[in-house]
């Protein structure tokens, strides 16, 4: 069995939906209808698991329950709004127990969130609400700022674009753990000739240069939009121990992950120009975060 997340070769992905809830079973009629249309939807179990996996995955809407523990429903729709990296998420709060005042859906609302709906409530309904804010145009996230997107080159057919993205985006999927070369050509049937030439022609790296520069990216990106711990992002990016983190993002930006973090809270410059990988240029990605 495949361990990676393939992605196949359709340009519409599922819109992925994080609810965060200790009582997912009040709301599993409507897991179930999201799952069976075109939602994929992951869950935290509660506010403290649930701001850090708002932060780590970036989904595109978040479903939370007003009942939650942890850290409660208001103060992590207020935590959710002050980060730079999920302030842009339509944020949906499911009152479980209808037992909110209409000035309390007010707070909420005032708080950020998008919209307050209260059970029992009918799961039609509910999936046409949550369209609202996904049809609705968005601001443009700073983690998705398209001119920072590296595209294949306009001399590449439409198939080899196709199976440049899909790449792309299993290797992001799977940062934490990613597939080797060969592990890429046995899944996209390819050869292994044929990815080699696929990056040096689309992005002047090879296979292995290109997935470490991504995890790099993704970790400045994590310094520099969320509060998340250096050893969370360190074990989400599949490094060994912290220093071993430490030791590869030196190397990428001239200083440690600590004092990159101190300098860019501080609005100052976080290196003295030394040579280093980040220098190489701007991030090239499939879709989603890139450094500001």
């Amino acid at each position: 069995m495949n361990k990676y997340a393939t992605i196949k070769y359709q340009p519409d992905q599922k819109i992925r939906i994080l609810l965060i809830s200790n009582n997912t079973r009040q709301h599993e009629q409507l897991l179930q209808a999201l799952l069976a249309g075109a939602f994929r939807v992951s869950v935290a179990a509660d506010g403290v698991q649930g701001y850090t996996k708002a932060q780590l995955t970036l989904p595109e809407l978040i479903l939370v329950d007003k009942q939650l523990t942890g850290i409660d429903a208001l103060s992590l729709t207020h935590m959710l709004q002050g980060l730079k990296a999920t302030a842009q998420i339509p944020l949906i709060i499911l009152d479980s127990r209808m037992d909110g005042s209409s000035e309390e859906c007010v707070t909420f609302l005032k708080a950020g969130a998008v919209d307050y709906i209260g059970n029992p409530y009918a799961v039609d309904e509910v999936k046409e609400r949550i369209n609202v804010p996904l049809r609705c145009p968005k601001k443009i996230w700073p983690a998705m700022v398209s001119g920072k997107v590296q595209s294949p080159q306009p001399s590449t057919t439409a198939e080899t674009s196709m199976l440049i993205h899909a790449i792309q985006k299993t290797i992001e999927a799977n940062l934490g753990s990613p597939p080797s070369q060969k592990e890429l050509c046995d899944m996209f049937k390819i050869s292994r000739r044929k990815i080699m030439n696929i990056f040096q022609r689309n992005f002047g790296l090879s296979v292995s240069s290109y997935i470490r520069l991504q995890r790099m990216y993704r970790a400045e990106y994590l310094l520099r939009t969320t509060a998340l711990k250096i050893d969370v992002i360190a074990t989400d990016l599949g490094f060994s121990s912290p220093a071993n983190f430490s030791t590869a993002f030196k190397t990428y930006a001239g200083v440690a992950p600590g004092k990159f973090r101190q300098a860019i809270e501080r609005n100052k410059p976080y290196t003295d120009n030394k040579p280093c990988m980040r220098s190489m240029g701007p991030p090239v990605f499939s879709s989603g975060w890139c450094p500001p």
